[in-house]
């Protein structure tokens, strides 16, 4: 028998989308941060919270070393200055075990430690204290915004799993291709006030560098509003010049027989 979950995702649009039915539901971005200042690793971790992040903190180059080794991060951040040997000899020493991502962080005054982490292997180097704006902007290389907000979501009768990709209305799946499940997570994460189309388009087409006047925000809404038509549910509402609100659906009474 067929269940309501492979039919489905046997209707969804995007190859992406169908291939996340043999994902683990909880395939999470796994970062480690070496990061010797208790402070700057607390601040990082509380500030990261709010992301779909797997975080693993070590203090020193040589609990980094055995992280990499027994937890399989992703990517790994580290700050240039790691006393005693220093972040280059730490990196160059992951480079021989590992090709994951690795991002340096680096302050004022601290040049040449970057340098040396680049030549030592370093993917990159980001500005130390750390921005989670910018560390998300880095992220997004590697999980599309859905996974990487993915917080499972409940807002009247509508159920959002983004990283599953499922999506259930009144215990019903709606089949849903991952950018308008973009869209529908944006919307009810900022149902509090308007969103505008423009706002839309710099948030989730941000590498496809639209024109102000493209059209890809406006045919998203209106493919996800005839999703949900079959359920008489009016949950985006559009204002000209002011954009998109979402409202918790209620349900409705259906047509009658």
């Amino acid at each position: 028998m067929t269940s309501s979950r492979e039919a489905g995702i046997r209707g969804l649009d995007l190859p992406a989308a169908r291939l996340a039915y043999v994902r683990q539901p909880l395939d999470r971005l796994r970062l480690l941060i070496c990061e010797p200042e208790d402070a700057a690793q607390k601040a990082l971790v509380d500030g990261l919270l709010v992301l779909n992040v797997e975080v693993i903190c070590a203090s020193d180059g040589a609990r980094a070393l055995l992280d990499v080794g027994r937890r399989d991060p992703d990517i790994v951040l580290i700050a240039a200055e790691l006393p005693p040997i220093g972040a280059a000899a730490v990196i160059k020493a992951v480079r021989e075990i590992s090709d994951k991502h690795i991002i340096v962080g680096a302050g004022d005054g601290q040049s040449d430690l970057a340098s040396c982490a680049v030549e030592a292997g370093a993917d990159r180097i980001v500005a130390r204290p750390y921005s989670v704006d910018e560390l998300r902007a880095i992220l997004l290389d590697f999980r599309s915004s859905a996974e990487l907000d993915a917080v499972p979501l409940q807002v009247g009768v509508l159920k959002v799993d983004p990283l599953a990709y499922e999506v259930f209305f009144d215990e019903h799946i709606v089949p849903m291709p991952v950018r308008e499940l973009e869209v529908l997570v944006y919307l009810i994460n900022h149902r509090d006030r308007f969103v505008t189309v423009r706002e839309l388009q710099d948030a989730l087409w941000v590498r496809d560098k639209l024109s102000p006047n493209s059209n890809s925000a406006a045919v998203a809404v209106n493919r996800l509003r005839s999703r949900f038509a079959q359920y008489n549910a009016d949950m985006i509402k559009t204002v000209r010049r002011r954009g998109y609100r979402f409202y918790p659906p209620q349900l409705a009474p259906g047509p009658s027989a």
